[in-house]
């Protein structure tokens, strides 16, 4: 397998985007830093950033902070406070955090589109079960009117990767990396 340092460009200003795209009223993590904080951030602030960004890329690792939410339990809408099982937890991570991995999101998404089958449709923007749906009544309806033998397996992949042998994953993984 690759060094994984060697797997990401540094991150420059140009990969602001991601920051300002992020949510604004939402509640900060443990470090106390909001989005609207970020977004105000100087140059200097903000070179500070993406050094520590590229700093997490090269050595792979990132600060324990940003990994230990805060959870929370928010009352439902209309609920009776006083009855626990009407509250549900909610995480706050630090946005730090949240705009580092958005940015590895939006680097590894090209290439994850470049390379999938265009049948795919799971967790990719843009695609849903409803057009899923119509590609197989269409692949269906097309068998039956060229009299071809047609059939549909479904499989249920429901943790399928809480099952897998990692470390064969791994080996497989790094064997098509090549």
């Amino acid at each position: 397998m690759r060094d994984s340092s060697d797997q990401f460009e540094k991150f420059t200003p140009d990969a602001l985007n991601a920051m300002m795209l992020m949510k604004t009223g939402k509640a900060a993590g443990l470090d106390g830093i909001t989005t609207e904080m970020i977004q105000h951030f100087g140059p200097k602030t903000m070179a500070w950033v993406f050094n520590l960004f590229n700093n997490c890329i090269g050595t792979c690792r990132i600060p324990n902070g940003w990994i230990n939410p805060q959870v929370v339990a928010l009352l439902k809408p209309g609920k009776d406070p006083k009855v626990p099982k009407n509250y549900r937890p909610i995480s706050l991570l630090c946005i730090l955090y949240k705009l580092y991995e958005r940015m590895i999101m939006a680097r590894m998404s090209l290439t994850v589109e470049e390379n999938l089958t265009p049948d795919q449709a799971g967790f990719r923007p843009g695609r849903s079960t409803c057009g899923q749906l119509l590609n197989l009544s269409q692949y269906i309806e097309n068998g039956f009117e060229e009299k071809q033998i047609t059939g549909t397996v479904f499989v249920d992949l429901t943790a399928a990767y809480d099952t897998v042998n990692h470390k064969i994953l791994l080996l497989k993984v790094a064997k098509n990396d090549k």
